[in-house]
């Protein structure tokens, strides 16, 4: 009986000694799930149990001090990762202050040069004027392309979705680099397809700046022949269009080893190239980096001394199907006359998707040829489109024979043109419309129809409007309110809006603003959105609620900003502006600005 009751004692003691420790071991589980790192249990003996609850103890340290390493770790990098953000947050400041501490002052450098143009001066002060413009706007390109570098390295440059017109943003690239074309003696040419869907959306602003870089590089290292870009549609599915862009030249071309080598920042074709031509290397990195961002891609090929082309494809969704033309111009007979083998084409390629039956000439000789021929087959051409700079006889001398002519004197013509000309002479030789080149489609089309669908009144001489894409804007009087800080731009805006028949007032800050507004009514506010006492975005905001407090119209509104980013156009329409123009702006882009607003 007392062997048995020992046995039960021991037993008990036993049972409650591992009932403790294990329970010890349990409890410091729990507190170590909880979080409570770094527990320790009570460590009694030195049997089995007793070394299982100091190696528990070891390892709840190590688990202590692993945390805290990964809470310093954390904290070290929430630390840097704010750091990177404010630094980014920073860069992202200083270049939108750098863009508009820069592009104030060469607004004032290249308006002020335009402003100088005129007609009258003698051709070695003109030619230094030329000089001085050229110079301003390489570096206006030269700013450009460093501060999109540095967006672009920051994570800054953000790739818009708006809906656009594929037809216009690809001729405003053309026909802004047009007379650079003209001033080398080069043929600048643009065919977009006629199935190309129109209406897209995607980012019509970074889709310029690609092609611009591509046609800039091919007329800045061409040094005779052509330069020609063609739009098409390789892939048209499911409300998606992928489009190919190709820029070709006959320029210097470039070497196979070197054409890899020429998507990378700062990098051109060899080092005497920059010495050559200038440039910073960095406008095909940002089209390639453009391109990427869009979910395209960008390639070249080249034979040195032939020339290159640059191309890059974009896939772009389609806002709305291609719509026919409308006019009729079906079975109509029209003579291209033109010593250019590129632009004929073209000119073939458009007139027969639009119905029309052309006929071709490469020059003077061979197109009177071919209108008496037709004449006297009883199938004359109802239309001439006549290339103005031809070797030989050109487009004027052409025109004048045509007129000498009796058999040929009543034949409509078109003259295509580089170049200006005086409208005294054009109306003499009896031209019915003048377009300069490269041509926009629309306007081509347009002027086609306006000729040939023209009633007896529009027939007389002179009555069909030449077509002028340099329109000098002229406004009647409208009274227009300046809101300027820098006294600079004061001055080239006054001029220039004075210059285009507006009656100016001036206000140097956001307060002013609201006071002149206050007093009087504005056909329109040109508002600078940087300035002291009250910004541009405030002021237009302080603008709408009073004109909404006093049941007052709405008086239209224009950023004039210095800052070129997508995300300040924005912060401008958000404030309440109307519209938006970018610094330096010429003469003629703030008049087509304002005639937009405004009845000219």
């Amino acid at each position: 009986v007392l062997e048995m009751g020992l046995v039960a004692l021991f037993s008990l003691a036993l049972g409650m000694y591992l009932t403790r420790q294990l329970s010890n071991l349990t409890e410091g589980s729990r507190r170590i799930a909880a979080g409570e790192f770094g527990y320790q249990v009570a460590v009694r003996g030195r049997d089995e149990l007793a070394e299982t609850a100091r190696s528990f103890n070891l390892m709840s340290a190590r688990v202590r001090a692993t945390y805290n390493d990964l809470a310093e770790r954390e904290d070290a990098l929430r630390e840097a990762k704010e750091a990177a953000e404010a630094a980014a947050e920073a860069k992202s400041q200083f270049l939108a202050n750098m863009s508009h501490e820069i592009r104030t002052p060469m607004h004032g450098v290249l308006g002020a040069l335009e402003m100088l143009r005129d007609p009258a001066l003698d051709p070695s002060r003109q030619r230094y004027l030329d000089i001085a413009n050229a110079s301003a706007e390489i570096l206006l390109t030269l700013i450009d392309e460093i501060l999109d570098f540095s967006r672009l390295e920051a994570g800054k440059l953000r790739i818009e979705t708006l809906d656009f017109e594929l037809r216009r943003a690809v001729e405003d690239v053309t026909a802004m680099l047009g007379q650079r074309a003209h001033a080398k003696g080069l043929e600048l040419a643009c065919f977009i397809a006629p199935d190309a869907p129109d209406l897209l959306k995607g980012d019509p602003i970074r889709l310029r700046q690609i092609l611009s870089n591509l046609v800039s590089n091919a007329i800045k290292f061409t040094p005779r022949g052509e330069v020609v870009v063609n739009v098409t549609a390789e892939r048209l599915e499911a409300g998606r269009v992928l489009l190919r862009f190709e820029v070709r030249d006959t320029g210097i071309g470039i070497a196979a080893d070197k054409q890899a080598l020429l998507f990378q920042p700062f990098v051109q074709a060899d080092g005497s190239t920059s010495r050559r031509f200038g440039g910073t290397g960095l406008g095909l990195s940002i089209a390639r980096r453009l391109t990427e961002l869009m979910g395209g891609e960008i390639g070249l090929s080249s034979e040195p001394g032939v020339g290159s082309r640059f191309w890059f494809r974009l896939p772009l969704a389609v806002a709305a199907p291609r719509q026919p033309d409308v006019t009729d111009l079906a079975g109509k007979r029209l003579l291209i006359v033109d010593d250019n083998a590129t632009n004929r084409l073209i000119l073939r390629r458009y007139l027969t998707a639009w119905g029309v039956r052309p006929g071709s000439a490469n020059g003077g000789e061979e197109a009177l040829a071919k209108l008496r021929d037709a004449v006297a087959a009883g199938q004359p051409y109802q239309l001439v489109l006549l290339d103005f700079n031809m070797p030989g006889m050109d487009g004027l001398a052409l025109a004048k024979r045509l007129r000498q002519d009796p058999a040929l004197a009543g034949t409509r013509l078109l003259m295509l043109s580089s170049s200006s000309q005086d409208p005294a002479i054009i109306n003499q030789l009896g031209i019915d419309i003048w377009l300069d080149k490269p041509v926009r489609q629309s306007d081509l089309h347009d002027a086609i129809a306006t000729i040939l669908n023209a009633d007896a009144r529009h027939a007389q001489a002179g009555a069909i409007p030449l077509f002028r894409p340099e329109t000098e804007w002229r406004f009647s009087g409208q009274r227009v309110l300046l809101v300027e800080d820098n006294a600079t731009s004061q001055q080239l805006g006054e001029a220039m809006l004075r210059q285009q028949g507006l009656a100016v007032d001036i206000a140097g800050n956001g307060l002013e603003a609201i006071a002149a507004l206050q007093r009087q009514s504005y056909a329109i506010v040109l508002m600078d959105v940087q300035m002291p006492e009250l910004d541009g975005f405030e002021a237009t905001r302080r603008i709408r609620i009073w004109e909404a407090t006093e049941n007052r119209a709405r008086t239209p509104i224009v950023a004039l900003t210095a800052h070129a980013l997508p995300a300040d156009r924005d912060r401008c329409l958000a404030a309440g502006m109307d519209d938006y123009l970018v610094k330096p702006y010429s003469s003629r882009s703030l008049g087509a600005v304002i005639a937009r607003w405004l009845a000219p």
